[in-house]
Order: C-alpha cells, then sequence, then structure tokens
C-alpha cells in the first residue's frame, strides 16, 4: 500500500511540472524529473527493506513456533503416559497390548520374528529373533490406529511413565539376554539392564527382571536403571507371579519340594508370607492374582508328568509385608464345585476368581468381556461373558480352531472392555516339529486383528460387525 502511494504521488508531481512548462522544454526540468524519481526510488527502498526485514521476522518466528510445536508433539506422547500412570489409566501392562488412557500400543510382529514350526503349533513362544517391528497406536475410541514408530525385542511390552521396556535377545552379546528402554518422543532404544523383564509396578517406576548367571536365575528389582536387590541362589530360584501395587510377589522354590509365597518392597525387604505346601509329584504354577482391600488372592494350579496335566487347585490368601499371613481360601468354592472334576485333566483349566459387588468371592469360567473360543462343536466360534456373566456370541465361525492338520491356531488373545486383540496362525501339521504325542506345526500364515463389539459395533444380530487387520 505505501509503495502504491508513493509511485501516485511521482507521477502525479511528474505531470504537474511537465504541464507547468507549456510545452516548451525546461533546461532544469531534467534535473528535477531524476531528483524527483531518485527520492521516490530511495523511498521505495526503504519501505521495500522494512517489509523485507519483517517477513524475514515472521518467517523466523514462525519456524520457532513450528520447531517449538513439534517438541510439544513429541513430548506430549511421554506426558500422556505419565498422566495415564498418574490417573490409573494403564491396564494389561506387560502383555501384547498395554492400554494406556484410551490408546492400545503393541508391536505388529513379523513372522520372521518367530521359528517356521512349532509343538502344538505356539510360535509365539518361539520369537527369538529380534526383527524391528512396526509400533502400533489404536484409538478405542474411534477404531483408528497409526504407525507411530518402530521396535526391535522380543515378548510382552511394559509401559513407564516414560516409555517402554521390552527384551532383547543379542545372540552376539556375552551378555546376550537384556532389556531396552524405547523412548517414543525420540523412537531412539538404549540398553537399560541385563535381563529379561518380566514385569512392572503399578506406578511404572519399578522394573523386575529375571538375570542369568552361571547355573543360577536371580530375580532383580531395579528402579531407574539401578538394581534394589538381587534375589536367588544355589538351590534358591525366585519365581515371578506379578506385582500387587509397588509391592513384587514372588513365590521362593527351595530346591524342588518347598514353596514360599514372598513380597518385595520398594527398598527390597523380603516378607516370607507362609509355605503353599509341598505337594509330591506337582508344582504350584500362579495363574491369578488379584489385589483387594490391601490383601493378594493368587490362584494357583497344580500340574503332574510331562502332559502338564491339572491335578488340582486351590487360592490363597496374604498380605504384602506381613509374615506368615498366608492362608486357604474355601469362600466360594460351592459356586464351582459341580465343575470342579470336569476343570481337571490334561485340558483342564483353573477357573477364575471373581468378587461380586458386595465383594464376596465366587468362581467362574470366564471374566467378564474377556474374549475366548469356544469348544466342542462350538469351537471355531468367538465368545465373551458380559457384565452379568452371561455367554455372548461374538463372531460366529471366527477361525478353524479344532486342531486338524490343516487349521489356525490363537497365539494371544487380550481384552479391553468392549475390544478384542487377537493374535493368530495358520498352520499345518509337520512331523519336524513334534514331540512324542505332542503334535508339531508348522506356521503357513500370521494374522493380528482388533474387533470392536458393542453398542455402535455390532450387526442387526448382535455380533461384532467389523474385524480390523493389520497385515
Amino acid at each position: 500500500m505505501k509503495r502504491s502511494f508513493v509511485r501516485i504521488m511521482a507521477g502525479i508531481l511528474c505531470c504537474i511540472l511537465l504541464t507547468g512548462c507549456g510545452g516548451k522544454k525546461d533546461s532544469g526540468l531534467k534535473d528535477k524529473l531524476e531528483t524527483v524519481n531518485s527520492n521516490a526510488q530511495e523511498q521505495l527502498d526503504n519501505e521495500g527493506s522494512k517489509q523485507e526485514g519483517q517477513e524475514q521476522e515472521e518467517a523466523i518466528k514462525w519456524e520457532e513456533e513450528e520447531a517449538e510445536t513439534d517438541i510439544d508433539k513429541n513430548e506430549s506422547k511421554a506426558y500422556d503416559f505419565a498422566e495415564a500412570f498418574k490417573n490409573n489409566a494403564v491396564s494389561n501392562n506387560g502383555t501384547y497390548f498395554v492400554t494406556i488412557g484410551d490408546k492400545v500400543y503393541f508391536r505388529n510382529i513379523s513372522p520372521e520374528a518367530m521359528e517356521e514350526g512349532a509343538t502344538f503349533g505356539e510360535f509365539l513362544s518361539t520369537e527369538w529373533n529380534p526383527v524391528e517391528c512396526p509400533l502400533i497406536c489404536y484409538d478405542l475410541n474411534t477404531c483408528e490406529w497409526e504407525e507411530v514408530g518402530k521396535i526391535t525385542g522380543v515378548g510382552e511390552l511394559y509401559a513407564s511413565p516414560k516409555g517402554f521396556y521390552i527384551g532383547e535377545m543379542r545372540p552376539d552379546s556375552l551378555d546376550s539376554y537384556c532389556t531396552e528402554f524405547y523412548d517414543p518422543a525420540t523412537g531412539k532404544s538404549e540398553v537399560y539392564c541385563k535381563g529379561m523383564p518380566r514385569g512392572i509396578s503399578k506406578s511404572g517406576e519399578l522394573l523386575a527382571v529375571e538375570r542369568y548367571g552361571g547355573e543360577n536365575i536371580n530375580m532383580v528389582l531395579l528402579k531407574d536403571g539401578n538394581d534394589i536387590v538381587s534375589l536367588g541362589g544355589e538351590d534358591l530360584y525366585y519365581e515371578y507371579v506379578g506385582f500387587a501395587g509397588e509391592d513384587l510377589i514372588t513365590i521362593l522354590h527351595k530346591g524342588y519340594d518347598e514353596f514360599i509365597l514372598c513380597s518385595v518392597d520398594g527398598s527390597g525387604k523380603v516378607t516370607e508370607l507362609g509355605s503353599m505346601g509341598t505337594p509330591q509329584g506337582s508344582n504350584p504354577e500362579p495363574k491369578q492374582l488379584k489385589n483387594m482391600d490391601g490383601d493378594i488372592y493368587l490362584c494357583v494350579g497344580y500340574y503332574e508328568g510331562t502332559g502338564h496335566f491339572l491335578a488340582d487347585w486351590k487360592t490363597i490368601k496374604a498380605t504384602p509385608g506381613t509374615e506368615g499371613s498366608l492362608t486357604e481360601v474355601t469362600d466360594g468354592m460351592d459356586t464351582y464345585e459341580e465343575e470342579r472334576e470336569y476343570s481337571e485333566g490334561p485340558e483342564g483349566e483353573v477357573p477364575k476368581l471373581c468378587f461380586d459387588t458386595g465383594n464376596s468371592i465366587f468362581y467362574s469360567p470366564h471374566q467378564p468381556y474377556v474374549a475366548y473360543m469356544g469348544e466342542g462343536d462350538n469351537r471355531n466360534n468367538l465368545y465373551y461373558y458380559n457384565d452379568i456373566y452371561e455367554e455372548c456370541l461374538l463372531v460366529k465361525d471366527f477361525i478353524r480352531n479344532d486342531y486338524s492338520d490343516e487349521c489356525q491356531i490363537v497365539q494371544e488373545m487380550a481384552s479391553d472392555m468392549e475390544t478384542v486383540f487377537v493374535i493368530y496362525a495358520d498352520a499345518v501339521t509337520d512331523t519336524d516339529y513334534e514331540i512324542g504325542w505332542r503334535t508339531g506345526y508348522r506356521m503357513t500364515g500370521w494374522h493380528i486383528c482388533a474387533i470392536p463389539f458393542g453398542y455402535g459395533h455390532e450387526d442387526e444380530n448382535g455380533l461384532a460387525r467389523d474385524i480390523i487387520y493389520f497385515d
């Protein structure tokens, strides 16, 4: 605008001078015109320099704002994690599908990370080859997902307020088993400690790892990368059970026939809660840990033989930090007694411990909104229990789940309220991978999917309408 004004004024002045001379040549006219044009050009140059300077300042300011925005975006991922931990909005931590706030994070695991074949078709248990895999963030509200990074490692994800821990196997390294920390803000990983991760506390501040040294396996509790305590030794093995808040729960194996339930607090203090008994010919296997009103409830299965047959199960209760507080729970047994005999045997499962609205104990084959495959004639269907423990069909003929010569085998399944995440493999029988009577399978396909259900995601029959694949 200023440039246009200067040009107009210069033009008007020139016209006045030309008109005033009556069309006759004036010897000073040329000098006057040159002076006017020179002054006008000087003003234009000054105005142009000012505008160019302003434009440069605005460009620099915009670049600085963009840089600050990028930093905020990167930091927001970590801040979202911290906020979720603060609000107790983290679930399924230490699994393949970790929920943080309203997002679910998981690795889009490549089949190249596993062996081609496995006994019983348990391919995921052979994930020994560290392969860089996309890290997926799935929005539970919109069902939209995106790749937010790439991460190398094996096994489950362990979320903390600042990022993820994951196990790593380095065959060429002296310390071949280690835990890596992945920073979602930078997308970079670094070695955090020796040993493979086993669990993480509710706050995400305490990490439990198994560390191998000679013939011993030690359970190590860490914070900020520093060892708090290392447990184990000759004929002493501390088996990881879980975390109850900030207390690590373990089973101390003394030799082969004595089992003691222990708690370890954040300072590393070990408390023996009580003996779990010395069952002959069977080992206690922790199946479910619940934390309720300062006490822990642990469902234990007792298995026998090389076939891993379920011989018995029970529930024990204890108070972390209180020596000798272990007791056996008998409440609620009548709710599952009629199915108790059926639950035992080669395909037996320990029932799920539940609490009603009055905190009374009862047992159920399944927990609400945790999906499972059917049995018998319904083995190809996917089901779940609703909040009143009624069985509901979710997907009819989801996969061919009959363990035949050509079938599909579930590797992992996780639920977050009204979304189910499933990893399954296409497989064919292969004698190269069988062990005795245990059938071997070779992988021919690999799938990871999410199945949203509930209001807005059901078809006219009340079944899940969509299956979202991450192939």
